[in-house]
Parts: C-alpha cells; sequence; structure tokens
C-alpha cells in the first residue's frame, strides 16, 4: 500500500508475468538452483512486500527457463546462419 496525494491509501497491484521474469532472470543469472522459489524464506520475504504476489512452482520457473532457452538459441542460430551458409 502507498499514500497518493490525496493521503488516502492505495493498493499496489503487480504483474505477475513481470513477476515471473524477474523471477526466473535471477534465477539464470545467479546460477541459483530451480527449488530457489521454493525457499520458505524467499516466500516469506515476498508475501511481506506483496501479499498479493503468488510464487510459481521450480517446475513452472523450469519451463520458463526453458522457453527462453529455446528463443536464444533459435535468434542465435538465426544471426550465425548466414556466416555457416556454403561451408557446410
Amino acid at each position: 500500500m502507498t499514500l497518493n496525494r490525496q493521503e488516502k491509501l492505495k493498493e499496489i497491484k503487480i504483474d505477475q508475468v513481470v513477476h515471473r521474469e524477474l523471477l526466473f532472470n535471477t534465477i539464470i543469472k545467479h546460477s541459483f538452483p530451480y527449488k530457489f522459489v521454493e525457499y520458505p524464506e524467499l516466500k516469506t520475504w515476498i508475501n511481506y512486500l506483496c501479499p498479493d504476489a503468488i510464487m510459481v512452482s521450480r517446475n513452472i520457473v523450469k519451463a520458463d527457463i526453458g522457453r527462453v532457452c529455446i528463443k536464444k538459441k533459435q535468434c542465435l542460430r538465426n544471426c550465425l546462419l548466414p556466416f555457416f551458409v556454403g561451408y557446410a
């Protein structure tokens, strides 16, 4: 909750898509295990910051990270393919 200009309490809405992206980007960047999202301390902290936030399971994080890896692999393949045409 925050105070707006009229000094009224205003509820902050969390975007679950952004929440998930930030979570799996953190896991990728710091090489955390997938079970990082299931740590009780992390769940308590996230719940304290925003009670509306829904923590995802490690299987969902694993699937999200897999999708990101596939997209990056496809992008790399498309970028490098013109350099290797004719060398095969």
